[in-house]
């Protein structure tokens, strides 16, 4: 690739990027299988996975265009993207067992010299973490030399963003109506994405509006809480 010229070296980051995009969204399908919503709010994940996962990759974009400038760049984002996806899903892992995503104090706990030790972690689990880096970084592999081989199709991106813009604003117009009535089938997705910032207008409402914001939450029923209690 380092004998591409400018606009392939360009063509050839776009595909990349938007296939490891369309990766990262796959991953994503994780939390919204292992959160407990109604039909309202499993639409409405969608549309904030893909939201949230394009504001994401507009700094991701930012980087890989970087590495894909210089000579022989470009093979560091095989690791720049495995190491992305493998954060990805220790994340879905974290939020799935102990409802919470990567934050200071587990990065402390990464950091720290003998951090990892004190999770007494067994051997199958780290062979099972071994696996996954070896698929993770196979599948990489695979997405870049199938991005080299199609980078100089042409594909309307101009159209795919219009579309993604599209679910932005359903996502954080969605939510912010939500907010208003404290409806919490879309309000939960706060919690629900890593990184994902929502919009609140109960305030604004409120102030000049005169909105009368409702304090109470509102659950339609048992299947929409986060919580599922034995009984």
């Amino acid at each position: 690739m380092n004998k591409l010229n400018f606009k392939e070296r360009i063509s050839f980051a776009k595909f990349l990027i938007f296939s490891n995009f369309l990766f990262s969204v796959l991953l994503g399908f994780s939390y919204i299988a292992i959160s407990n919503n109604s039909f309202v709010g499993y639409l409405f994940s969608l549309c904030s996975l893909i939201s949230n996962t394009s504001i994401i990759y507009i700094v991701v974009s930012s980087i890989s265009f970087i590495f894909a400038l210089f000579p022989y760049g470009h093979y560091f984002l095989i690791v720049f993207f495995s190491f992305i996806h493998l954060s990805n899903i220790v994340d879905i892992f974290l939020y799935k067992f102990w409802d919470f995503h990567i934050n200071s104090m587990v990065l402390n706990l990464l950091t720290t010299p003998g951090g990892i030790e004190t999770l007494n972690q067994s051997w199958n689990v780290k062979l099972y973490f071994s696996i996954i880096c070896v698929l993770i970084i196979s599948i990489e592999i695979f997405i870049f030399l199938f991005s080299l081989k199609i980078y100089s199709k042409k594909i309307k991106f101009k159209k795919i963003i219009l579309l993604i813009i599209l679910f932005m604003i359903i996502d954080k117009f969605g939510f912010a109506i939500s907010s208003l009535y404290n409806y919490t089938p879309v309000t939960r997705t706060r919690e629900l994405f890593p990184l994902y910032q929502p919009l609140t207008i109960r305030e604004f409402a409120n102030k000049y509006l005169g909105f009368e914001l409702k304090r109470d939450l509102k659950i339609d029923n048992e299947k929409n809480t986060a919580l599922n209690y034995p009984f």
